[in-house]
C-alpha cells in the first residue's frame, strides 16, 4: 500500500517561508502601489489565502460595476494585475538558509501540493514525478502563464444567486446599482480571469489521481480545506482506499474546530487524527 501527502501553505509557513498573504501584502506596498491600495481600500481579509479567494469572490464593488452594468476598466487591471504580481513575488521568495528538515516525509509517497513554491524539491528532495503542484509553480521567468489562483465559477454563482434572491447582503452593491438589471453573464464575464476550472484540473492530472487507488495513509499538511477546494479532497477521498487513515494537521484551538468542520465534509469521522503544530 502506499502514502500520500497533501500541503497547504501552512507547510511553507511552518519552515519559515515568507509566504503567507500579509507577506504578499507586504511586496506589494513596496512594488505595487496600485494593487496593494486597491485591496486595502476594498479588500478584508485573514491572514488566509482561502480568505482572499472567497473576497475576491464577491467583487463587483459600486467602484468595479458602473450604473450601465458594465465592468470598470480598473477592475480588468487589477485582475491582471493581481496575478502578475503574485507570480513575481512568488519567484522572488528566498528559501531559508537553514535547510533543515522539519518533517519525516516517505520519500517513496506521492505529493499533492497546493503551494507554488519547489520547496518539496529544493529542500526535500522529493523526486518531481512523485509530485503533483495541482495550481502549478513557479520554476522559471516565463512560469507565471502556469498559476491558477482564483475560485470556482459554481461557487460565484451560488453566491450570486443567493444575492439576488435576498438571502444574503452586500452592502456594497445594494443601493448602488439598479439590482434588476443586474446580469449574471455581465458579472461573469468581469470575474472570468479568476475562475479556475477543477473538473478540468482534474481531468488534465487523471494520470497522477489514478495513482491513488493504492493509497491507505494521507497526511494533510498547513491546508485551511476550504470550500473553495473541497472538490480535490473529495475526489481523492473517491480514489484512495476506503479505509485510508488520515492525518490532518491544524495550528491552534481556533484554526482545529474550522478544521474538525472542514474534514467532515469528506472524510467523516473514521480512521482520522488530528495533529496540532502549534
Amino acid at each position: 500500500m502506499g502514502s500520500l501527502y497533501i500541503l497547504g501553505n501552512g507547510f511553507d509557513l511552518y519552515h519559515n517561508m515568507k509566504t503567507s498573504y500579509f507577506d504578499f501584502k507586504d511586496y506589494l506596498k513596496r512594488n505595487n502601489a496600485y494593487i496593494y491600495n486597491f485591496i486595502d481600500k476594498n479588500m478584508k481579509c485573514n491572514d488566509l489565502w482561502a480568505d482572499l479567494e472567497n473576497t475576491l469572490m464577491k467583487l463587483p464593488y459600486k467602484k468595479i460595476v458602473s450604473r450601465k452594468n458594465k465592468a470598470d476598466i480598473s477592475f480588468v487591471v487589477f485582475q491582471e494585475g493581481l496575478k502578475y504580481c503574485l507570480y513575481e513575488w512568488i519567484f522572488g521568495i528566498k528559501y531559508p538558509a537553514n535547510k533543515k528538515k522539519l518533517y519525516e516525509l516517505n520519500e517513496d509517497a506521492l505529493f499533492i501540493t497546493f503551494n507554488y513554491t519547489m520547496f518539496l524539491e529544493n529542500i526535500y528532495h522529493i523526486s518531481p514525478k512523485k509530485i503533483l503542484h495541482i495550481h502549478g509553480m513557479v520554476d522559471n521567468p516565463k512560469s507565471n502563464n502556469n498559476l491558477i489562483f482564483g475560485y470556482r465559477e459554481e461557487m460565484f454563482k451560488k453566491w450570486f444567486s443567493e444575492y439576488m434572491s435576498g438571502n444574503v447582503k452586500y452592502n456594497v452593491l445594494d443601493g448602488y446599482i439598479d439590482k434588476a438589471a443586474l446580469k449574471y453573464d455581465n458579472i461573469k464575464k468581469m470575474n472570468a480571469s479568476l475562475f479556475k476550472d477543477c473538473n478540468a484540473i482534474i481531468k488534465k492530472h487523471t494520470l497522477f489521481f489514478n495513482k491513488l487507488q493504492n493509497v491507505d495513509k494521507i497526511t494533510i499538511i498547513g491546508h485551511s480545506l476550504s470550500d473553495n477546494d473541497l472538490i480535490y479532497f473529495n475526489h481523492i477521498a473517491e480514489k484512495v482506499n476506503k479505509k485510508a487513515d488520515y492525518n490532518i494537521t491544524y495550528y491552534g484551538e481556533e484554526n482545529y474546530r474550522l478544521i474538525l468542520k472542514q474534514a467532515k465534509k469528506f472524510v467523516g469521522y473514521n480512521n482520522v487524527k488530528y495533529t496540532n503544530l502549534k
